[in-house]
């Protein structure tokens, strides 16, 4: 409960050494290209390519040939990773990895459960897209609807006047919602004592972003809004597919183990529309 995007951790469970093909990852929704080496599967753990990972949270990395390791190295956080190894060190404290790193076509190759533990991430699985999320939640700001926009005609102008009322409301509660959401990220946060509280803005959350979703798709949208608007219907369902399961969870109406999976993929869903949302609006605003 400490996270809405990012609860648990997942381990991509197989019972052989294979390509992990058609599985993709994803970092806070933005989709992680491997130049050299896709993800592989081996003793049912997926492992994934150091560089692309790492690099895109803001890692350097080096490779020093005589002891086969790579130094990753951000904001006073050195991580050794050794090839062959069943530990990695973060600031000089030994961290166990179910396998060890290892190198595949000139790639090094790491377990997601070492990415989460070295780099203070989280991982989500998408079963239904086979896709990894990985959330850094140090570099992850979930957006608000909405931002500064110029009109070219009449008809543009209308759409942004009715745009920007019609998701008024929910930026209100998004605000409540997201002040939260930080709160429980602190590590203080007495989820019991304050249970109440994270089912009332869940439930408000549930409710303004179907409302909101409903009211834009009536819209008439001119062309250069049209990514827009749907990108705004796709991240509202999202919001309202999140919400409502944290909801149920806490009214003990979805099974523990079925929130659980169902969470991760509606958080990884949730982040990639996010980003599509954020672009969408980032294509109206240059």
């Amino acid at each position: 409960m400490k996270r809405t995007l990012a609860i648990f951790a997942a381990t991509m469970m197989m019972s052989a050494t294979c390509f992990a093909q058609g599985i993709s990852v994803n970092l806070n929704g933005e989709n992680i290209e491997f130049t050299n080496q896709e993800p592989v599967v081996e003793e049912g753990r997926t492992l994934v390519p150091l560089r692309g990972v790492f690099d895109k949270m803001g890692y350097s990395i080096d490779w020093i040939a005589d002891t086969k390791t790579a130094q990753l190295k951000k904001d006073g956080v050195d991580i050794s990773v050794m090839i062959g190894e069943d530990c990695i060190y973060k600031n000089g404290e030994e961290i166990k990895i179910d396998v060890p790193a290892k190198i595949i076509n000139g790639s090094t190759m790491i377990p997601l459960r070492a990415v989460a533990d070295a780099g203070g991430v989280e991982i989500l699985w998408d079963d239904t897209t086979k896709t990894v999320g990985i959330v850094d939640m140090q570099n992850y700001e979930m957006g608000y609807i909405g931002g500064s926009v110029n009109a070219a005609d009449a008809d543009e102008a209308a759409f942004i006047k009715n745009y920007e009322e019609v998701t008024k409301e929910y930026n209100k509660i998004a605000e409540k919602y997201l002040a939260l959401n930080n709160e429980m990220q602190s590590g203080n946060f007495d989820i019991a004592a304050r249970l109440d509280e994270v089912k009332t803005i869940s439930g408000e959350m549930y409710e303004i972003s179907e409302k909101t979703k409903t009211e834009v798709e009536k819209l008439d949208a001119p062309e250069k809004f049209k990514e827009l608007k749907e990108a705004t219907v796709e991240y509202m369902d999202s919001m309202h597919e999140i919400t409502g399961l944290t909801k149920d969870f806490i009214e003990g109406n979805i099974d523990p183990s079925d929130y659980k999976t169902k969470l991760q993929s509606a958080g990884v869903r949730g982040m990639q529309t996010e980003v599509r949302y954020k672009d969408a609006l980032k294509s109206v605003t240059q």
